[in-house]
């Protein structure tokens, strides 16, 4: 569902973070700086979407989301950068990446406590959505909840069709479709760089026979 989304303005916070604070704030490497600097002109914290900006309740595991816009100098993103700031902000973040070529990408990842320790936090794959920019924009769905709202939010960033029921409740499962998907591409990424290296018929026959059962295997997720 690649959707781009408008906010209602009681939700807007248009707040520049500078950089320098997550450096401080994690003790960032010398890595995490350098791409920091090389990827990013500008981090904004856009909107902040809770029961007391937005006309919902909070949820059983989700109280607030934040929308955070990440102006890039590069046309593409190293999802380190996503990482780190996500570990560094206990809340879900949805993040809106504004690029210099005019492309404008939404990225997530689930994000949840850790059961045995509610003090680490538990990160799932990146989902990045295709380029919005010339997408309208859509108002917010109407849910009961921000665990709904936070479910909805990735679902629209999945390889799979949207749940006909609560997003949340079928948020689980459909993580692990998009789990499979993404490693079986994988796979399919890189046995079809080395058919097109292979000059034996013989491997040749076998690389295509192995692409055409993960191409099956694709079609049954």
């Amino acid at each position: 569902m690649n959707i781009r989304h408008h906010y209602p303005a009681t939700t807007e916070v248009g707040q520049v973070i500078a950089k320098s604070r997550f450096y401080e704030q994690g003790n960032a490497n010398a890595r995490i700086q350098r791409l920091f600097t090389q990827e990013i002109e500008k981090i904004i914290w856009a909107n902040k979407l809770s029961p007391a900006t937005l006309n919902i309740h909070a949820g059983k595991d989700v109280a607030e989301i934040q929308i955070f816009h990440l102006i890039t100098r590069t046309n593409t993103l190293n999802t380190d950068i996503l990482t780190y700031i996500d570990r560094l902000i206990p809340s879900p973040i949805i993040f809106e990446s504004h690029h210099p070529n005019g492309s404008i990408y939404q990225t997530a990842t689930y994000k949840r406590q850790n059961l045995a320790d509610k003090d680490k936090l538990v990160l799932d794959d990146y989902y990045t959505s295709k380029d919005l920019a010339n997408v309208p924009s859509a108002d917010l769905p109407i849910l009961p909840n921000l665990d709904e709202l936070y479910a909805y939010f990735i679902h629209t960033l999945l390889p799979c069709p949207a749940p006909t029921g609560s997003f949340a409740s079928n948020l689980s499962q459909n993580l692990q479709k998009a789990r499979q998907t993404h490693q079986l591409q994988k796979q399919l990424t890189k046995l079809t760089a080395k058919l097109a290296k292979e000059k034996q018929f013989n491997r040749k026959v076998q690389i295509n026979s192995e692409i055409q059962a993960i191409q099956r295997q694709l079609n049954l997720v």
